[in-house]
């Protein structure tokens, strides 16, 4: 998720209070996402100790699994309570560009969640958090995931997988510009790719560059009842600039149940990876799979503050530095990446992965504060 410029740490800090647009959903407080801000470390902060992680030798491609991963008992996390979740209603997909009845239209092959309104005319939550009721003959209805506790069969898992970014949030950017928003859309799809016949249905929050707020989505993964969510990002700004082992970090919520574990299962199988791929890394001190807590004692961060889902946040690899914007730029690094967040979604909503690499995470700035934003819903 990056951590700003100076002139884009307001513009962020600004977006994510307000509307949500972009994403408070991921990265310390020195992300260009709205919606996060991620302040330097404090300089009496405390180192964190990731538990150890073990690569046997690979003959072949990469893989990564449980069997690659020495799980550790870690930190325990605090825990916290959330409101009552919304109904599942499921979601629509638009099968061509959809008259609204707030006037103006929708573009084709947006998947929206369904918040009201009847199956003839369901009313949905659109990409930037307006009410609208749509009509049955542009849409075609995705229905909401069975439900059930975990470990589940694998065609009955429902995935969304939440592409960080996009619109006027591109995130952090590659020493050549590259934007993050374009980055993390690509490893998205290499994790769809890899989810394939893996799980039962895999929807995406955006599938283009799109503007999409926070509020919205959160309601798709609710509306489908989603068994997991994943939101995919980069980083920037780290601590220290080359560590030995991988800066990765993963976030999930406090008042998930779950979400402790969620977060280790995504650690273990990216860091299995990532292992195979040498160093030196950026990283901050507390890289990990962790959590981090606003003033009010729950998750700083929107997106799993607000989910009703098992949901965690990925920060794979720091795009602002040379060496890994390198590897990230090449197609096979960005397949790695997608098959191992893949395969940690497989094995939390399929078996009993333990997971690892918990980390206790060192005090960071305050919530930000309030502004507002523009946002454009795709039209055509």
């Amino acid at each position: 998720m990056g951590r700003p410029r100076a002139a884009a740490l307001l513009f962020c800090v600004v977006l994510a209070a307000c509307t949500g647009t972009g994403d408070d959903e991921a990265r310390p407080a020195r992300s260009t996402d709205p919606g996060t801000t991620s302040p330097s470390s404090p300089a009496s902060a405390t180192p964190t100790t990731v538990a150890p992680v073990t690569v046997p030798p690979t003959t072949g491609p990469p893989t990564t699994g449980p069997p690659s991963v020495a799980p550790s008992p870690g930190p325990a996390w605090p825990r916290a309570t959330r409101d009552a979740a919304p109904p599942a209603l499921g979601a629509v997909e638009t099968t061509k560009v959809a008259a609204r009845s707030d006037g103006g239209t929708l573009a084709a092959g947006l998947v929206l969640p369904r918040v009201g309104g009847t199956a003839a005319a369901p009313t949905v939550l659109t990409p930037c958090g307006r009410r609208s009721t749509l009509r049955a003959a542009d849409v075609k209805a995705i229905p909401p995931s069975a439900g059930g506790s975990l470990p589940r069969r694998p065609g009955d898992v429902l995935v969304v997988i939440d592409p960080g970014h996009g619109g006027r949030a591109g995130g952090t950017h590659a020493p050549d510009g590259t934007p993050e928003k374009l980055r993390v859309l690509e490893i998205a799809r290499e994790v769809r790719r890899s989810l394939a016949g893996r799980v039962g249905r895999v929807v995406f929050t955006r599938d283009r560059d799109m503007d999409a707020t926070l509020p919205f989505r959160v309601a798709l993964a609710d509306a489908l009842r989603a068994d997991v969510a994943v939101s995919v990002h980069l980083n920037a700004e780290p601590d220290v600039k080359h560590g030995a082992t991988p800066g990765l970090e993963t976030y999930a919520s406090i008042a998930e149940p779950t979400g402790r574990r969620l977060a280790g299962v995504l650690y273990a199988h990216q860091r299995a990876y990532l292992d195979t791929l040498g160093g030196p890394w950026a990283r901050d001190r507390d890289a990990g799979a962790k959590y981090r807590l606003g003033s009010d004692g729950r998750d700083y961060y929107g997106l799993l503050r607000r989910s009703h889902r098992p949901m965690a946040i990925s920060e794979s690899m720091f795009l602002s530095e040379p060496r890994e914007a390198s590897l990230v730029a090449r197609a096979d690094v960005r397949a790695g990446l997608g098959k191992a967040i893949a395969d940690g979604i497989v094995a939390f909503t399929t078996a009993r992965d333990p997971g690892s690499g918990w980390v206790t995470p060192y005090p960071r700035a305050a919530d930000p504060g309030g502004g507002g934003s523009t946002c454009v819903d795709p039209a055509r």
